[in-house]
């Protein structure tokens, strides 16, 4: 896994630079990577072969593509899907995962999205997006969540609809479909 995050940082500075041949060069190399991980844990093979479909894939079409807005958003997502499963990283002494990667883990949160979305930017930090900060609170009373836009929220159920809402989340219906995942 050392050598697959260096490599993600690689493809993060190429598509920074505009440099789409060694982003895609990078992210061949991570699918390759992937691969023997498939193999040599045959028990974490679907949720890396999921991972693959949900996060690599929508990168690598950015890359193709181009298009560094694009690109910027799909290395986001890929970027928390790692997290999801890794956990708080910058805190552990040694890395594990931190989650059991079964399907019910994954429904839990297609199930309720709004339980877990986080915001890009907010109020004071416009240089620290919020989906991959580590140290990330949910909003409460005592540390409320004031976005860029001026909303403040201090309920996450309430945050993560307006989130929904706002960057046109599918359906739950449509996220828990087996084909979401399973292609």
């Amino acid at each position: 896994m050392i050598e697959y995050a260096g490599r993600m940082g690689h493809v993060w500075f190429a598509g920074e630079a505009a440099n789409w041949d060694l982003a895609q060069y990078q992210l061949t190399e991570m699918r390759e990577i992937q691969e023997v991980g498939e193999t040599t844990r045959p028990a974490r093979a679907a949720a890396l072969k999921s991972f693959e479909s949900s996060f690599l894939d929508p990168l690598e079409d950015q890359i193709k593509a181009k298009d560094k807005a694009q690109f910027e958003s799909a290395y986001r997502s890929a970027i928390q899907g790692c997290n999801s499963c890794h956990g708080p990283v910058n805190k552990m002494p040694l890395m594990y995962a931190a989650a059991s990667l079964q399907m019910e883990w994954c429904l839990n949160c297609h199930r309720a999205p709004e339980k877990f979305l986080r915001p890009h930017q907010v109020a004071g930090k416009p240089n620290q997006d919020q989906v991959f900060n580590m140290d990330y609170e949910q909003p409460s009373n005592a540390h409320p969540v004031v976005l860029a836009d001026g909303k403040r929220f201090t309920d996450q159920i309430q945050l993560g609809t307006y989130l929904k809402d706002l960057n046109h989340v599918r359906s739950v219906r449509d996220i828990t479909s087996c084909n979401t995942c399973h292609r």
